[in-house]
């Protein structure tokens, strides 16, 4: 019962969030270095976001699975929901849509994954 308490409230804090900005953080800040901000296209931006929610979904199911919590459908919606609202106070509400595609990628992935990293 704590874990699982403990477990949902980080969902709902945000950590799997945070943990996928700080891993895109680095090759974010590299590619804008390279290259100036007006000439990045949009398509990166989409990629980013699609790829942010993909680590997003993959460290909450990590989480729960250290914590060893039972795995619901009940995660991507979390993860869905404070993604869409930190989005929108960032005022990136175009992002939203793509971060949450990373998420149900990683939704429908992660039982194929779970089954080669059991194999490993």
């Amino acid at each position: 019962m704590i874990k699982s308490i403990l477990a949902y409230s980080l969902l709902v804090l945000g950590l799997p969030l945070i943990t996928a900005w700080l891993a895109s953080y680095l090759p974010n800040a590299l590619v804008e270095k390279i290259w100036p901000i007006e000439r990045i296209s949009a398509v990166y931006y989409m990629a980013k976001s699609s790829l942010e929610g993909l680590i997003a979904i993959l460290c909450a199911y990590l989480l729960f699975k250290l914590l060893q919590v039972e795995i619901t459908i009940w995660i991507p919606v979390l993860v869905c929901t404070v993604s869409t609202l930190w989005r929108l106070v960032q005022n990136e509400g175009f992002m939203v849509v793509f971060i949450n595609i990373g998420i149900l990628v990683g939704y429908k992935l992660f039982p194929h994954l779970q089954v080669f990293f059991n194999q490993w």
